[in-house]
């Protein structure tokens, strides 16, 4: 579910502090992230970049641990590559829990300029 940011029973839930981005082709950019686990067990999350072709993704830290009602920010560098058209495109962000397979979706605006 695009721009809902809790999906799976409410288990995870993520917040773009970024929505919108304006860049160049092969240029990187940072997004934030804010992340709750809701769910009663530790959890363990990634971050997947979805809908737009890019370079390199990586996030900081690479892997979040979570307690139970615990909060934390995560930083989400995204580099796109040079062939990647001028215009505007939309990413789907999700944050994805080990533990429990919960997903929190949201989507990131990417404007490449030419």
């Amino acid at each position: 579910m695009a721009n809902d940011p809790t999906t799976d029973e409410q288990r995870l839930r993520a917040d773009l502090l970024t929505t919108e981005v304006t860049t160049s082709p092969d240029e990187s950019v940072e997004v934030e992230i804010q992340v709750l686990n809701t769910a009663r067990v530790i959890e363990q999350v990634r971050v997947e970049v979805l809908g737009v072709e890019i370079a390199a993704a990586e996030s900081e830290p690479s892997t979040l641990t979570l307690f139970p009602d615990e909060s934390a920010r995560l930083t989400l560098r995204l580099r796109f590559p040079r062939q990647l058209p001028a215009g505007t495109h939309t990413a789907l962000i999700q944050v994805v829990g080990q533990s429990t397979g919960a997903v929190a979706e949201n989507e990131l605006v990417v404007h490449v300029s030419a």
